[in-house]
């Protein structure tokens, strides 16, 4: 949901209570009453058109608020939720189009922190990357098949196995997996129907636009096969849905699912920490909560990046790719561009006719 209109108590200049948090006392703002005393700021100072821009690029943040969070005002904001917004915002974006967001997210932090609506150090946590270059962080398909390996020796069907292996081979989004019921599979003749339901919980990236049908292979049905049979608890959602991924309290939150990414991509899970860790120690490796401070874990669209390239230089046509990944033709360019001149020319000799 885009901000729209001005809140009745910003247009009035009220400010709301105030709310205690560890010991401090914060305003109590929404994320949509922040943005609007923010620009209002703004604009005493900057032109329609910076305003324009900077409502823009702040909406995004504020779409994630909304949708991804159970927060309500922006004082309960914390480091670690500004690492998951960037994973849920950028996922092939040049370090030049990141920076820029993130630099306008800070200079809004740092307005907050003024106000009295955030902790002090939050502005510091949003960090910009280097300008120039596009983004590398991608799992291999070499680190990727170790890590399914792993899985499938010593976690087969269990949750993170399932995830892991759904996300690897469909190259969905974490938001379309999340959205998956058992009605929507079909493990006799091997499909699943993605469907944008945002009025029982469940969203899409790009809404109906999103909603499609893929193929999966028999290995993928016989492990959502035995991951319903063996692992999954049989329950409904708040919405008497069955989701696939499911505690047994419901369906997991999309932040739960991207714990546990960040948890089996750390490093020591395979082989010998980088860092010279202690796995018994090391703050990363106590729970799927913290996983994601280790320097080396990655995010569920590392898993998704690095599978859209591995597919494509397995020859895999961009249109099929594309359509099955549910991501433009145009940002197919930008996973292209990640392969070699070579890599790329043997890419085109295969779609080329050998012959009258």
């Amino acid at each position: 949901m885009r901000v729209t209109g001005t809140p009745s108590a910003v247009s009035r200049g009220a400010i709301p209570k105030m709310a205690r948090n560890s010991e401090r006392e914060y305003e109590h703002i929404t994320p949509s009453e922040a943005l609007e005393l923010y620009l209002e700021e703004k604009g005493q100072e900057c032109s329609p058109a910076t305003i324009r821009s900077h409502r823009s690029r702040l909406s995004h943040f504020i779409d994630w608020f909304q949708q991804e969070t159970d927060y309500t005002h922006v004082h309960e904001l914390g480091g670690l939720d500004i690492r998951r917004f960037r994973s849920w915002r950028f996922t092939d974006h040049s370090n030049d189009t990141i920076a820029t967001q993130l630099d306008t997210l800070r200079v809004f932090c740092k307005f907050l922190r003024n106000i009295d609506a955030i902790e002090p150090t939050l502005p510091e946590k949003v960090e910009s990357p280097n300008r120039g270059g596009q983004r590398s962080n991608e799992i291999t398909a070499e680190r990727a098949k170790n890590i399914l390996t792993h899985l499938d020796r010593y976690q087969y069907a269990s949750l993170q196995h399932t995830l892991t292996h759904l996300l690897w081979w469909s190259m969905c989004r974490v938001g379309a997996v999340h959205s998956i019921d058992l009605d929507d599979l079909d493990l006799e003749d091997g499909y699943i129907t993605l469907e944008h339901r945002p009025e029982t919980g469940t969203s899409l990236k790009n809404q109906g636009e999103s909603e499609r049908t893929i193929s999966i292979n028999r290995e993928t049905c016989q492990i959502l096969r035995d991951y319903i049979d063996q692992t999954r608890p049989e329950v409904t959602d708040d919405y008497d849905r069955e989701p696939l991924l499911a505690s047994k309290y419901g369906r997991y939150h999309r932040n739960t699912l991207r714990n546990h990414v960040y948890a089996v991509t750390r490093p020591c899970l395979v082989r010998n920490c980088p860092h010279e860790e202690d796995p018994e120690t090391c703050e990363a490796a106590q729970t799927n909560n913290d996983a994601c401070k280790c320097d080396s874990s990655e995010s569920t669209h590392a898993i998704r990046r690095g599978s859209i390239s591995w597919h494509l230089r397995e020859e895999t046509g961009k249109q099929t790719v594309s359509d099955r990944a549910d991501v433009s033709p145009s940002v197919i360019d930008e996973h292209y561009s990640t392969l070699s001149d070579t890599e790329k020319a043997d890419v085109r000799r295969e779609q080329l006719p050998d012959s009258l």
